[in-house]
């Protein structure tokens, strides 16, 4: 049975690889440099369009075999396309801690649409960039009811029993 020193440093040797995969706008705009779209990701290794997106958006994380497959397509394409200095994706210090998937989705601050260019008029709704991320259909609250429900039946031909 191994030492817990032992078990500590098996752990410290996985906490210094830093994370499995890249966040999930880097494995977006990793797909999108080598001019993919996710149905040819999905079309190699053998899954569905909404998975690869579903990787992409970080609602999920790829299982083994497919893990592996996919961590191999992303280092690749890493080696292939660096990431600018300029890239919001890129880290910014190489101290910096690296980021791990949690499983949690990101903060609501972090859902903000970028304001519209100056040469925008002011009746204009600001667009989204590519860097932002759409809040989830769960956030959004359904549009208020106007009027109240008919109290008659909706059912067709639905005849009462006279009494």
């Amino acid at each position: 049975m191994p030492t817990e020193e032992e078990l500590i440093a098996r752990a410290a040797e996985l906490l210094a690889r830093g994370p499995l995969l890249p966040p999930p706008a880097e494995r977006k705009r990793l797909r999108e440099a080598a001019g993919l779209r996710q149905e040819d990701v999905a079309i190699a290794l053998e899954t569905k369009r909404e998975t690869v997106n579903g990787w992409e958006t970080g609602r999920t994380m790829p299982r083994p075999p497919r893990l592996a497959a996919y961590k191999h397509l992303l280092d690749g394409w890493a080696a292939q396309y660096p990431a600018s200095p300029g890239n919001a994706n890129a880290p910014s210090d190489v101290t910096a801690a690296p980021q791990t998937f949690t499983g949690a989705p990101a903060p609501a601050e972090a859902r903000t649409l970028s304001a519209a260019p100056a040469s925008v008029s002011e009746n204009t709704p600001p667009r989204p960039t590519t860097d932002t991320v759409a809040a989830p259909a769960a956030a959004v609250s359904p549009p208020a009811r106007t009027a109240r429900p008919s109290s008659t039946s909706r059912r067709p031909g639905g005849h009462r029993p006279a009494l």
